[in-house]
């Protein structure tokens, strides 16, 4: 009899996506304007690392756990090519330890060799594929992890599949596979229909896809298994956004934010960016101004989403050149800053424009400059430059 799996190590992965998806969703379309890397599939690239150790040590405890076949576990034994469970269940044991430890310190291709032989020869035997793709996720090959992930599927047993499903499902989403991706949290929530992180991740899938009213009522059930999550309800604010639905979308962003605690500060802090987003769109950016002055602290105020925030409300009011100081004030602390440099730049162009008064203009120009040729110094090869200098010269 198998020893039941604790629900914590399949859900590490969502748990912590959720942190960052509402920024990497709000990113501006323009490259330079976009401080979240490559949105939110990098963030999922980058935590599946996070859930690969512990699965791994799923893998341990079931193979020891899991009894042979009947008869040793060897259909056949002794006969040539027969497939000799008991001998793959120790191999697989054997290996487990070196792998999660390989993982965990993201060496992950250094197994590679030793799981691929392992899988080579009991290609039959789920633990052995799993394993396999698992270091390849761990290495971030997701390309070749999905399809020993799916193998593995095909062959393991109903209450190991439930958990690996919803890994499956991710890396689906990385790979851009959204009809596979949603197929696997579906097999998950069918298993477990309390499963709140995959209806989440569900949800999310749906966004993505601009099915917003799927998203709607995949969230609405979401927080009848949980009504106190945050996130279900900063996922709802998001939707409703998306839909152009401004004051509905406050009334759940609200609902995230009484939900959090102290401890719960990254949120806390993403939420009130989305709040103030919302004041800003609701044409309110006096109001916008003061919840991020008065709700972040100093440092708070300093990420590039806040401040890309700040920048908008002030635009909004004609003040370009405070949106331009807003920057300049965060190069004093880090001059290395290419990105505030752009940002910058692009607001002392704004108020150049917009600047009725001759030496007004000259200065704001002059200011633009002296941030393209900080760009140039610290990074030469940025498109940013020639974008920045075409905009100058209009």
């Amino acid at each position: 009899m198998s020893i039941p799996v604790p629900s914590f190590f399949i859900r590490v992965h969502p748990r912590y996506l959720f942190r960052y998806t509402a920024h990497m969703t709000r990113c501006k379309t323009s490259g330079w304007r976009c401080h979240g890397g490559s949105g939110v599939w990098t963030v999922v690239g980058l935590l599946l690392l996070g859930i690969v150790a512990a699965v791994i040590a799923v893998t341990w405890w079931s193979q020891m756990a899991r009894p042979a076949a009947p008869g040793g576990g060897a259909s056949g034994a002794g006969t040539p090519g027969a497939f000799d469970e008991a001998a793959a269940k120790a191999a697989v044991a054997e290996l487990s330890e070196p792998v999660n430890t390989a993982i965990g310190d993201g060496r992950a291709m250094s197994m590679l060799a030793d799981v691929k032989a392992l899988a080579a020869q009991y290609p039959q035997y789920g633990p052995a594929r799993r394993m396999l793709g698992l270091v390849y996720l761990g290495a971030g090959h997701y390309e070749v992890a999905y399809p020993e992930l799916i193998a593995a599927l095909g062959l393991l047993p109903a209450d190991e599949r439930s958990q690996l499903e919803p890994i499956a499902g991710t890396v689906a989403m990385k790979l851009g596979k959204l009809d596979d991706a949603e197929r696997h949290y579906q097999n998950t929530i069918a298993v477990n229909a309390y499963d709140l992180q995959t209806r989440l991740l569900l949800a999310q899938l749906y966004t993505h896809k601009a099915q917003y009213d799927l998203a709607r009522d995949t969230l609405l059930a979401a927080l009848r298994v949980d009504a106190t999550s945050h996130r279900a309800y900063a996922q709802l604010a998001d939707v409703y956004a998306r839909q152009g639905k401004l004051n509905l979308a406050m009334d759940e962003i609200l609902k995230a934010l009484e939900r959090t605690t102290m401890s719960q500060r990254p949120d806390r802090v993403k939420y009130t960016r989305t709040k103030a987003t919302l004041l800003r769109r609701l044409n309110k950016p006096d109001e916008s101004l003061q919840v991020l002055a008065t709700s972040l602290r100093p440092h708070e105020q300093m990420e590039p989403a806040v401040m890309a925030e700040m920048a908008d409300a002030l635009a909004m009011q004609g003040k370009f050149d405070e949106a331009a100081r807003l920057y300049q004030r965060k190069i004093e602390l880090d001059p290395t800053d290419a990105d505030a440099a752009a940002q910058a730049a692009h607001w002392s162009i704004k108020a150049a424009q917009n600047s009725a008064d001759a030496a007004g203009k000259a200065q704001f120009q002059d200011d633009a400059r002296r941030m393209i040729s900080l760009i140039r110094s610290v990074d030469p090869g940025s498109a940013k430059i020639a974008e920045l200098e075409a905009a100058l010269g209009k």
